[in-house]
């Protein structure tokens, strides 16, 4: 009678062991797609900042050779 209720504890731990496993397993891989999916969403966020900091740099650099171009133009009147 003792070996039954022993190895009925052990069936049950067993089981509950194992259907931690599963849990913690698929929330694992849910957790590591959504984690992987916000990586790609930040790359694609920074990727479109630098393009407009780039835009941004090439508008000044213009802005400031007409500028320099008409200091030049006005300093030689």
């Amino acid at each position: 009678m003792d070996d039954k209720i022993i190895m009925a504890i052990v069936g049950i731990f067993g089981g509950l062991i194992t259907f931690l496993q599963r849990v913690l397993w698929t929330q694992g891989k849910n957790n590591y797609g959504m984690i992987v999916k916000l990586i790609d969403r930040w790359n694609r966020s920074d990727e479109a900042s630098d393009r407009r900091h780039e835009d941004t740099m090439k508008e000044i650099a213009d802005l400031t050779d007409k500028v320099s171009y008409l200091s030049g133009k006005m300093s030689s009147k």
